[in-house]
């Protein structure tokens, strides 16, 4: 049987968790956003509304990878640091899978342990494996 007050404050550090994970990410990407405006002043081109859609070419290569992300963000590289911001929102859910599936095995709760499991192997095989 679950303790009402230890998950009580499991859920309290959770929506913790959550929240600054958020906050630390938008402004990760706002610092980035800013930066990258004041390094490209009116570099940006391509993006009327007369352009066709096939002329629209997305991000550089190197903002594709976390590894080539990292060092860039170390040059201050505006838009590297923005896309780590968007990066660390995306890891913020899974921060919480991952105490949420620590929680359970404090509390020694198997099936909520094992479907907790399954859910991160679907996450993991979604990042790592999907497409391309």
């Amino acid at each position: 049987m679950k303790n009402p007050s230890s998950q009580h404050d499991i859920d309290l550090i959770i929506g913790k968790l959550l929240r600054v994970g958020v906050i630390v990410s938008c402004a990760i990407t706002i610092f980035g956003g800013i930066l990258y405006l004041f390094q490209h002043q009116g570099a940006v081109s391509g993006y009327g509304a007369v352009e066709k859609a096939a002329d629209f070419h997305g991000a550089a290569e190197y903002l594709r990878e976390i590894g080539s992300i990292v060092p860039r963000i170390f040059h201050l590289d505006g838009a590297a640091i923005a896309q780590f911001g968007i990066i660390v929102l995306i890891f913020t859910p899974i921060m919480r899978v991952l105490f949420s599936l620590l929680s359970f095995i404090v509390e020694k709760d198997k099936l909520y342990i094992v479907i907790t499991l399954i859910v991160l192997l679907i996450i993991f095989a979604n990042l790592f494996f999907g497409l391309r």
